[in-house]
């Protein structure tokens, strides 16, 4: 994951959020906590791909549906166990369509 929660505003267009670690990354719900506006978040690296997602992540985000995306072949791995039924998730498995 990351080192620190950052802070991301994607403003009133459609937005998206890439990571493109060219090794294994997992991303936790605590490392999105801090974004805001954001539509898509899109893994574009090589190696395992994991994300974890909690309400928090969108109630602090602003929207009931995210897209969730890997531009890369391999494991992808989505997590959202915890999320209430109030919230959405898209998943696309790997395509190279990214924008």
């Amino acid at each position: 994951g990351l080192t620190v929660a950052e802070t991301v505003n994607g403003g009133a267009v459609t937005d998206t959020l890439r990571f493109d670690e060219a090794a294994d990354t997992t991303v936790a719900a605590a490392d999105l906590n801090a974004i805001n506006s954001i539509e898509k978040i899109v893994f574009n690296g090589a190696g395992a791909l994991g994300i974890t997602l909690s309400d928090t992540v969108f109630e602090n985000n602003g929207s009931s549906s995210i897209i969730i995306q890997s531009a890369a072949a391999g494991t992808f791995t989505v997590s959202a166990g915890g999320l209430s039924s109030a919230y959405s998730l898209d998943v696309r498995t790997f395509t190279t369509d990214t924008t």
